[in-house]
């Protein structure tokens, strides 16, 4: 994907390295938890290079505070993929939760430190991740996928979890001849204009979360 930016006050956005994001996330890993961090060292050096296998599974992970333009940068890689004849699909933590019930919830709901929310939080991101996996899984065989983790991931450990849980499934992978092999690419997205930021916001209001606000 390169490195892109857009100017003259615009959102812009950076694909960050695979190779070293990455390693900054297994080096955590091996800090706090017994992983097989060579095992999951080698499996990104072998999907590094998207010339290596005729198809592939990729996971693109967005990274970003909200209204920071993710979802319009979700938007516009799925159109351009689907003109492409790619099989492609988002999948929006956010929508999730508003679909389960929690539309227009307070914000204590996203405080650092509502615990029980913070967890309700990860379930519904992770829960999301698994649907992502499981439908690119139901890829017919020999057919590349692209599956968009469409959520804010800001903190390490949730993108330690999305990694280690595309790690498992890409174990799996390997069991199956049939199964493209899967790479996961962190994406994030950058907004320090204080204009769009905050026609972003006045965006936001539109959604279900602020209904009657």
């Amino acid at each position: 994907l390169g490195h892109t930016k857009k100017t003259e006050g615009r959102n812009y956005f950076e694909v960050l390295n695979g190779t070293s994001f990455v390693g900054k996330v297994l080096r955590a890993v091996s800090a706090t938890k017994e992983e097989p961090l060579a095992a999951m060292s080698e499996w990104m050096e072998k999907t590094a290079d998207p010339q290596v296998v005729s198809c592939e599974a990729v996971v693109l992970v967005l990274v970003g505070l909200p209204a920071r333009g993710k979802s319009f940068i979700c938007g516009a890689v799925v159109r351009h993929l689907k003109l492409l004849g790619v099989r492609v699909r988002s999948f929006n933590a956010g929508e999730l939760r508003r679909e389960s019930g929690k539309a227009g919830i307070e914000a204590d709901f996203f405080s650092s430190s509502n615990v029980e929310a913070k967890k309700e939080r990860e379930r519904l991101a992770m829960l999301c991740c698994g649907r992502l996996l499981e439908w690119i899984r139901a890829a017919p065989p020999g057919t590349s996928s692209i599956g968009i983790l469409d959520a804010t991931n800001t903190t390490m450990l949730r993108r330690q979890r999305v990694l280690e849980t595309c790690f498992a499934a890409a174990q799996e992978a390997d069991h199956d001849d049939k199964a493209a092999p899967l790479r996961v690419i962190f994406l994030e997205s950058l907004c320090t204009d204080a204009k769009i930021l905050q026609d972003n916001y006045q965006m936001k209001l539109s959604n279900d979360d602020y209904k009657g606000a």
